[in-house]
């Protein structure tokens, strides 16, 4: 009786007649493992790439093409172009150019349809699209607000006690934006609680703002460091004096310094889009901005704790 090998068995004759099912099967399976560990690296590249497209055809340069090409150019990507749109609509305003608002009523028409970006208005909110054809055919360009309003923050509170010199001490209170920035309000929190805060160094950004400097994280040699936090670009936040944000890494578009955030003295639109807004003062701004539009440039500046309320 011969010995029966491998070869002899059901078993490899249903290999070899399956053999190009499995091979497909194990190259599906392999592309999707691939696929899962690369997506996230993709959706972060795509997101950079989007909000550069956004900053170059948003904030044009004098080489720039014209807002109708601009406009064709924002259509490509859905990521940005409501916000290319909103911010035509608003340098138009105040510009009084009649001839882009006419370019951009149909974008505003195209958008109103969805409404996906809502702000606070007299009357309520509603969606800023809509809005702004609502103020287009009441009153024209003039009616166009000049500035978005962001909505009031819900979320939990944060107290900051401020030094001006070795006696003067201000306290601010700010309401987080948890629901629209969870990443970069967790973070606040953490902060918060690690004690980061707690007698550090700020420093006054002329008229613009203040900047605060939380303490470093000791690491272990060879440690990696704590990684960039990257930006939330909610809809309907603004960069609005008495806003608390994030502060944009040098090169690094999208990526934000988890060391310090920065409260506006100013308004300052010109972040929208380019970090996460966390939070906003509901108290006990006016005192501190006029002891820090009053203070000597030699001021020392410090913060002298920070606490979740």
């Amino acid at each position: 009786m011969s010995e029966i090998t491998f070869q002899d068995t059901p078993l490899y004759a249903w290999l070899r007649a399956n053999a190009w099912y499995l091979l497909a099967g194990m190259a599906i399976v392999g592309g999707i493992v691939t696929y899962r560990n690369l997506s996230a690296d993709w959706a972060s590249a795509a997101q950079e790439e989007s909000w550069n497209a956004y900053r170059n055809l948003a904030m044009p340069g004098p080489e720039a093409p014209d807002l109708s090409t601009r406009l064709g150019q924002a259509r490509a990507d859905s990521r940005i172009h409501p916000w290319v749109v909103m911010e035509a609509t608003r340098q138009a305003a105040q510009e009084g150019d009649a001839e882009a608002l006419a370019l951009l009523r149909p974008e505003l028409q195209s958008l109103s349809s969805q409404d996906a970006i809502r702000v606070a208005t007299p009357g309520g909110r509603m969606g800023m699209a809509a809005f702004l054809l609502q103020q287009l055919d009441q009153s024209g360009a003039s009616a166009l607000p000049k500035e978005f309003v962001s909505p009031e923050p819900t979320g939990r509170k944060v107290e900051i006690v401020l030094s001006l010199g070795a006696e003067q001490t201000y306290t601010i209170i700010a309401g987080l934006y948890e629901e629209q920035c969870p990443v970069g309000t967790a973070a606040l929190l953490q902060w918060i609680e690690a004690g980061r805060f707690n007698d550090q160094s700020a420093r006054i950004l002329g008229t613009t703002g203040l900047t605060m400097t939380l303490a470093k994280i000791e690491t272990a040699e060879g440690a990696e460091e704590p990684p960039a936090i990257m930006v939330e670009r909610p809809h309907g936040l603004f960069h609005q004096e008495g806003m608390i944000g994030m502060l944009q890494l040098p090169g690094q578009f999208g990526a934000q310094d988890p060391s310090a955030v920065q409260l506006l003295l100013m308004d300052l639109f010109q972040l929208d889009g380019q970090a996460t807004v966390l939070a906003k003062v509901v108290e006990g701004l006016a005192p501190l901005k006029a002891a820090l539009a009053a203070a000597d440039p030699s001021t020392t500046v410090k913060v002298v704790s920070a606490r979740a309320l």
